[in-house]
C-alpha cells in the first residue's frame, strides 16, 4: 500500500495538469506541454537502455535533435514512419553531411535588413581553422565569389549577363580589371606561359619559350587550319609560306591571299667597250649586263647611248642600230635605229622581254652596228662642258 502511495506522490509531482497544459517537472506550464528550465535531454523517442538515444535535448542557446550513434542519420520529410518520403538528411559521418531533394532559397536574414549581408554561403579552409571565401550576393546587381586579396574576385552581373573577373562593373560578356599584366594563361610552361596580357599601350600575346611560334586561322569541325604565323624568330609566314630572302609580302587585295614576292631589282655593268665602227656592217659591243631571277619574272633592259660621228662634205649621216642580245631569242633584237647620225647624236630605248624567265643568271649584251655613211668615231662622255650620257645599260627584274 505504501508503494502505490509513493508512485501516486511521484507521478503527482512530476506531471501539473494547469487549464489543460501539462507541466513536466513544471509547477507552473504557459503551454500545452512543458518541461522545467534545466538543461540536458528532454525527449527520448527510442532508447536500448543505454545512455545514447534518439531524442531532443537543451544546452545552452542550442535546440539539440539527434540520433544514437554517427552511423545514425536525421531526415527530414513528409508522410509516415513506414511511408516516409525524405527532403532532407543530415548526415552524422562522412564528408557529406547534408543531402537535399530539391533546390535551396537562400535570404537576406539581417533584421532589420542589412544590404551588407546578401544571402550566400561561408566556405571554410580544409583545417576548419577560418573562412576561406564566400560565395553569394555582393549587392542588387552582382553575385559571385569573394575571397583572397582582390576580395569580390570573380562577379556575375544579373542585369547585362556579363561577368567580371576582378571588375565589378563588367561591360562585355567577359571583363578584367583594369590593370597591367598577364590576363589569360592557357598554357603554364616549366620557363614561361602560353597567353595574353597588357602592359601600358600594348596587347602581348605570347609563347612560354623562344623556340614555340604563333598562328593564326580557322577552325572547321575541329581541324585548324593555319593562315598566318609569327615564328619565334620573328619570322613571318604566310599560308605556309615563308618566302625567300630579300622577298616581300605583296597585297593581292581583299580578294586573295598576300604572297611573297622578289621586289625590282636594277642590275648594272660595272664598264663599256667601244670600237670605231668605219666599213657598213661594222659592229661594236658597247655593254653588257648580267642579271639574277629568284622567281618567274620579265626583265626590262634600259639605255641611253652618246655616238660621234665626224662627217665628211657629201658622204650624208650615219645609219646605225643598237642590237640587243635576249638569251631567250635566238637572234638579236633590234631595239633603236638612227639615220641620221652625225656629231653629236644620242640613241635611247626600253625592252622588255616577251616571256618570264625562270630562276638563274643571264647576261645581256648591247651592240651597235653601223648600216652606211661616214665612220662612228667613238661614244661620247662630254662636249663643250655638257655631260653625255653613257654608254652603259640597265636591267630590271620584274616578278611576274
Amino acid at each position: 500500500m505504501k508503494n502505490k502511495l509513493l508512485f501516486l506522490y511521484l507521478l503527482a509531482s512530476a506531471f501539473v495538469v494547469n487549464a489543460q497544459n501539462v507541466g513536466i517537472n513544471n509547477p507552473n506550464p504557459q503551454f500545452p506541454l512543458s518541461f522545467n528550465g534545466s538543461l540536458g535531454d528532454k525527449i527520448s523517442l527510442w532508447t536500448d537502455g543505454t545512455p545514447t538515444h534518439y531524442g531532443f535535448g537543451i544546452q545552452s542557446s542550442l535546440l539539440q535533435v539527434f540520433s544514437k550513434t554517427d552511423l545514425d542519420n536525421i531526415g527530414f520529410g513528409y508522410g509516415s514512419s513506414s511511408s516516409f518520403t525524405q527532403r532532407m538528411l543530415i548526415k552524422n559521418s562522412g564528408e557529406f553531411g547534408m543531402e537535399l531533394n530539391g533546390r535551396i532559397l537562400l535570404r537576406n536574414g539581417t533584421t532589420p535588413l542589412n544590404l551588407n549581408y546578401g544571402a550566400g554561403i561561408w566556405l571554410a579552409k580544409p583545417d576548419n581553422s577560418n573562412t576561406m571565401g564566400f560565395v553569394g550576393v555582393q549587392d542588387a546587381q552582382n553575385m559571385g565569389f569573394y575571397g583572397g586579396p582582390s576580395g569580390w574576385g570573380l562577379t556575375y552581373n544579373t542585369g547585362n549577363s556579363y561577368v567580371g573577373i576582378g571588375n565589378n562593373t563588367p561591360n562585355a560578356p567577359l571583363s578584367f580589371a583594369a590593370s597591367f599584366g598577364k590576363k589569360i594563361t592557357f598554357f603554364q610552361g616549366p620557363t614561361g606561359d602560353i597567353g595574353i596580357g597588357v602592359q601600358p599601350g600594348l596587347m602581348q600575346i605570347y609563347s612560354d619559350n623562344p623556340n614555340t611560334d604563333i598562328a593564326l586561322g580557322y577552325d572547321q569541325a575541329g581541324t585548324f587550319t593555319e593562315r598566318f604565323r609569327v615564328k619565334a624568330n620573328g619570322a613571318l609566314v604566310v599560308n605556309g609560306n615563308a618566302g625567300a630572302p630579300g622577298q616581300v609580302l605583296q597585297s593581292n587585295g581583299a580578294g586573295g591571299a598576300p604572297v611573297w614576292v622578289t621586289p625590282i631589282k636594277i642590275f648594272t655593268p660595272s664598264s663599256s667597250v667601244f670600237s670605231p665602227m668605219t666599213n657598213n656592217g661594222d659592229e661594236s659591243a658597247l655593254s653588257q649586263v648580267t642579271v639574277t631571277v629568284t622567281q618567274p619574272s620579265y626583265i626590262e633592259i634600259t639605255g641611253t647611248i652618246g655616238l660621234y660621228s665626224g662627217g665628211c662634205f657629201g658622204c650624208g649621216d650615219a645609219t646605225v642600230y643598237l642590237l640587243l642580245h635576249d638569251p631567250s631569242q635566238t637572234n638579236d633584237m633590234l631595239v633603236a635605229a638612227n639615220s641620221h647620225v652625225i656629231s653629236v647624236t644620242t640613241m635611247g630605248f626600253v625592252y622588255r622581254t616577251l616571256f618570264t624567265f625562270s630562276p638563274g643568271t643571264y647576261t645581256f649584251s648591247l651592240k651597235a652596228k653601223k648600216i652606211s655613211g661616214p665612220t662612228v668615231e667613238s661614244p661620247f662622255i662630254y662636249l663643250s662642258g655638257y655631260n653625255a650620257p653613257d654608254e652603259f645599260i640597265r636591267a630590271k627584274v620584274i616578278p611576274d
